[in-house]
């Protein structure tokens, strides 16, 4: 009985040493990154024609340039502009 006894407490022990906290038992949460610098559009052509609210005579595939602020990231462009008829079909 005696040596079980001895057994369960050097289990308790070894057990409590194998569960500490890492770093002093201080977790940090991690800092967020800050959000994006607002941006906003300077100007705009559809080919080659500047700042027009409705343009006539477009070909199926025209140049559209968008000029901006600030940069941006290019690989998340792509996926966020939905260009749409009078109707809201793409």
């Amino acid at each position: 009985m005696r040596v079980m006894n001895c057994l369960v407490i050097c289990m308790m022990i070894s057990i409590s040493f194998h569960c500490s906290k890492k770093s002093g038992g201080i977790t940090t949460d991690p800092v967020p990154p800050p959000p994006p610098p607002p941006f906003s559009i300077n100007a705009w052509a559809v080919d080659a024609t500047q700042g027009l609210s409705t343009y006539y005579g477009v070909g199926i595939q025209p140049a559209i340039k968008i000029f901006l602020s600030g940069p941006v990231n290019r690989a998340t462009v792509a996926g966020n502009i939905l260009l749409t008829d009078n109707a809201g079909t793409p």
